[in-house]
């Protein structure tokens, strides 16, 4: 029985260790349309953030403490580790997150340093979406064609809905305006391709 508390204490520091990548990792699944990885990867990118989080924490604590010669907080603790540790994990998530849905590294490694043709979004599908500021023209499995402007798209191309704003059915070489519609939701599955249109 006495190993038991040993145990308990044991995983709760390791816990609290990891807390920091984990809070990092959350921040960037909830602010991106990136597709949460297998277990296996999520644990490496857990103490890939948490590495980040912990060789950040003594740059802080080093600010803070000069800071502190000419304008006193509070004493260096464990705690204020603890609190230091949490707010550079949700920096370092949200500074992740904006990478990603700006493209940013990708970017730059595309026109400086050629070593990539890939971008930061989650798929081609969200790229298109994301970079073409244009209306598009559901085609429907049926036949049926809307156009409209995209205000929100599903993640992936299976599963989702589309948000489209002043939609239109398109009736041979007319338009049909729905003028009383603000927006219209369109499940994913029922659309069989997307066209992007040109101005």
């Amino acid at each position: 029985m006495e190993g038991i508390p040993e145990l308990s204490a044991g995983v709760i520091s390791l816990l609290v260790f990891l807390l920091p990548g984990f809070v990092a990792a959350w921040v960037f699944y909830g602010l991106t349309s990136h597709p949460r990885p297998e277990k296996f990867e999520r644990v490496v990118e857990v103490l890939i953030y948490t590495f980040v989080v912990q060789a950040l924490v003594p740059v802080l604590k080093w600010a803070l403490l000069w800071t502190g010669e000419y304008f006193a907080i509070l004493p260096w603790s464990d705690d204020a580790k603890l609190v230091a540790s949490l707010a550079v994990a949700l920096v370092a998530g949200s500074a992740a997150t904006v990478c990603a849905n700006k493209d940013v590294p990708h970017r730059w490694l595309r026109k400086y340093g050629r070593l990539t043709l890939r971008r930061s979004h989650p798929s081609e599908w969200f790229t298109a979406f994301a970079t073409i500021q244009a209306q598009v023209t559901l085609n429907f499995k049926d036949g049926r064609r809307l156009q409209g402007w995209p205000k929100e798209w599903p993640r992936s191309p299976h599963a989702g809905h589309f948000v489209l704003q002043e939609p239109a059915w398109i009736k041979g070489d007319g338009y049909v305006e729905l003028r009383q519609t603000e927006t219209v939701v369109v499940p994913a599955s029922e659309i069989e391709s997307v066209e992007f249109m040109k101005e």
